[in-house]
């Protein structure tokens, strides 16, 4: 049952700016002015505020009774006293109680009230001047601007922590934007989709076929039609039909698509439709290539005898094909280095940063990968400080924007992305805006793996194109432990499940019913030999069903750290997360330095009745760096002993297993198997039906993603 009380702000004990989440100890207004503890998403009230709060009484073990907020509303103090007391309060900058007590008895108990309903109006007050009238004015404005947002936003259903994101952006014209447009927080603020943003329209009153509610849903729609299927666009009239089974609007899908071109929020080339996002990325990456060049030379005297220098340091011979790399890297604007694992595509990196630093005068140079672990694995193999792309760019969470742009490049000469397959349309448009003219960028990526996992085919489509040099690398190198994956590998693309089972490569046949037993007694193995469980990956292409992702994260769990009186456990969902799990990052928190795709242990569940914020928490431990996750951020992890091939890119394992089963159906596609064979750097076991890897590898990509940049780059 929601409860009310009244009182005073005594003290704020804590508040986290990032959320909004709030402490404070509150002085009730009853007779024996009582403090107790009130906890909320709300911001910083000055001492004495006097406020309504609306929420439900909550027995903490260690702090007592706690009344936990909902939603809480400024009371304007009745009382001479309490007035003066709340105009010289801190919030009222160079007010102190003289001036205050004659602003009170000049103006009365209801200043306040007069001061909202004639913002404008001015006052002959003896001993008080201008700029102080100035200063309370403007303070009482604020304050009555941010209770109506707060009220606003408790009326239609968002969250504190949503109202801190869209107090940030839109500032004071917050409730103004929102009433006007509801379906723009789809665009401005992160983690608002078409539902949430649909579920505000209605609470204010917004009819089903409102316009704007018709031109979200359409833009809606098509984003979602293009993130599943990682085209940049789709065809037109076979969109137009299906949104109009779909959608029973008084208006047509034709109708619709008018006014999202007029407006801007799509692009129609010939029967290609884009998402406004997409077509613009095109167009940056169109417009980077095709500009007259703008890169410096790079004068190496001598480049020979500097390559030279460089194969006896690091004690390597290079082929014909990586000097030919490096010299292109020293003549060409920009170049993409391709192949498959084991051709020596780091060890050019090696050989280009340690040329680059014998360049007069000095290059600022920068390396950088899609993920987190590729970033890190880049940097222990090149030596060289490697960022992720979002933190490059310096992305930030909250406004879903990145601050390094047209207007604030980067300083950098020479460019160089890793695990560029990865990198989709809408990213590197971004990171070309940020790049200057000047700038050298050599992309190297397998184009043999899976594309990005968002709309796009950049790294095909510049090949594809010879926009810039591309240098292929196809004779392995690699001949320690783990080269006959890579044979394994290099098979894989000429159509062949073939392989010596019996030395890095096992095979293991088993059903769905059964595979479970395999897997943990292989997994049990590798641990009696060293191996710690995070050198071991488990890797399925979907997460139903019974070899599934979800289903063998929980077998897994249950095996290798089963339920234990020392460990504390927390149900999230269908999840159970216990101390000592292994854990998956889902998305970038850049702010905590960890990444979609790291994994990490997780050390640490606090119980809220051992928190002074009186939330659940979990600590994971990501190689020495600790993120503590709340409540809210629990949507951004999940086990990771088992995980799809989607979020293993860009990393490596000394051991993996993969599956195969025809159950997967169309997911057994060459591409896919490919890359997830490459993510064993010495041993991979493969598990299931034999026919099922056969299948998978004799069946190239079922659809080609849809784009045009390839046609734009060699046409434009």
């Amino acid at each position: 049952m929601s409860h009310v009380i009244l009182g005073k702000v005594h003290k704020i004990i804590f508040h986290n700016a990032s959320n909004l989440f709030t402490v404070m100890l509150f002085r009730l207004y009853e007779l024996n002015e009582k403090l107790i503890f009130v906890t909320g998403n709300f911001p910083v009230y000055e001492k004495d505020t006097m406020l309504e709060c609306h929420g439900l009484y909550q027995e903490h073990p260690k702090y007592g009774m706690q009344f936990v907020a909902n939603s809480i509303r400024v009371i304007i103090p009745q009382e001479r006293e309490a007035l003066i007391n709340y105009l010289s309060s801190p919030a009222f900058v160079g007010i102190g109680k003289v001036t205050a007590t004659k602003v009170v008895d000049a103006l009365g108990l209801d200043l306040i009230e007069q001061i909202k309903t004639d913002p404008d109006a001015r006052y002959h007050i003896p001993g008080v001047p201008m700029q102080k009238q100035e200063t309370i004015i403007a303070m009482i404005l604020k304050a009555n601007k941010e209770d109506q947002l707060v009220a606003f936003i408790t009326m239609v259903g968002l969250s504190m922590r949503q109202m801190h994101k869209i107090q940030r952006l839109y500032g004071d014209d917050a409730i103004l934007l929102i009433k006007h447009n509801p379906y723009r927080l789809i665009d401005d603020i992160d983690g608002i989709g078409f539902k949430i943003a649909d579920k505000v329209a209605m609470a204010l009153g917004f009819e089903e076929d409102n316009p704007l509610r018709m031109e979200a849903a359409f833009i809606d729609t098509l984003m979602h039609k293009c993130m599943q299927s990682g085209d940049s666009f789709v065809d037109v009239d076979v969109f137009l039909d299906d949104f109009d089974r779909k959608h029973q609007f008084d208006l047509t899908s034709a109708t619709i698509l008018d006014q999202v071109l007029l407006k801007g929020k799509a692009f129609l080339d010939d029967k290609r439709l884009y998402p406004i996002s997409q077509a613009e990325s095109e167009d940056v990456i169109v417009d980077f290539f095709l500009k007259p060049s703008g890169t410096f030379k790079i004068n190496l005297d001598d480049i020979n005898t500097k390559i030279a220098d460089v194969e006896a340091q690091f004690n390597i011979e290079f082929d014909s094909e990586q000097k030919h790399a490096i010299v292109s890297f020293f003549e060409d604007d920009h170049i993409i280095i391709t192949g498959g694992p084991g051709t020596g595509k780091t060890t050019i990196v090696l050989a280009l940063l340690e040329l680059a630093k014998k360049v007069e005068p000095p290059m600022v140079i920068e390396t950088c990968a899609p993920t987190g672990r590729a970033a890190k694995r880049l940097t222990i193999l090149s030596n060289h400080k490697a960022n992720t792309i979002h933190s490059l760019l310096q992305w930030d969470l909250e406004t879903n924007t990145f601050n390094r742009n047209e207007e604030h490049p980067l300083m950098v000469d020479i460019l160089i992305i890793d695990e560029f397959s990865m990198v989709d349309t809408y990213l590197f448009a971004q990171l070309l805006k940020a790049v200057p003219e000047h700038t050298k960028i050599i992309m190297i990526g397998d184009h043999n793996q899976l594309p990005s996992v968002a709309p796009g085919n950049v790294l095909r489509d510049l090949i594809q194109s010879n926009i810039c040099p591309v240098i292929t690398l196809d004779v392995i190198y690699r001949q320690q432990s783990g080269s006959q994956v890579i044979e394994l590998a290099h098979n894989v693309l000429k159509g062949e499940f073939t392989a010596d089972f019996n030395q890095d490569i096992r095979f293991i046949e088993t059903t769905t019913t059964q595979v479970k037993e395999p897997i943990i007694q292989t997994i049990a193995e590798a641990l009696d030999k060293g191996y710690r469980i995070d050198d071991i990956q488990v890797l399925a292409p979907k997460y139903n069903g019974l070899a599934g992702i979800d289903a063998l994260n929980h077998a897994l769990q249950k095996a290798f750290n089963p339920p234990d009186t020392e460990k504390r456990e927390l149900k999230v969902g269908y999840k159970t997360f216990r101390e000592g799990d292994k854990i998956l990052q889902l998305k970038n928190q850049i702010d905590d330095d960890v990444y979609n795709g790291d994994i990490g242990t997780l050390v640490e569940i606090v119980f809220p009745y051992e928190d002074e914020n009186n939330q659940n928490r979990m600590i994971v431990d990501f190689e020495g760096n600790f993120v503590e996750y709340t409540s809210d951020m629990f949507i951004n992890i999940s086990h990771a002993y088992c995980m799809s091939v989607h979020k293993a890119q860009g990393n490596e394992y000394p051991i993996v297993i993969l599956l195969g089963f025809r159950e997967y159906g169309w997911m057994l596609q060459r591409r896919l198997y490919y890359t997830a064979i490459t993510r064993a750097s010495n041993y991979l076991i493969c598990m299931g039906e034999y026919q099922a890897f056969v299948r998978a590898i004799e069946r190239t990509q079922l659809k080609p993603r849809k784009t045009y940049l390839k046609q734009r780059l060699m046409v434009e």
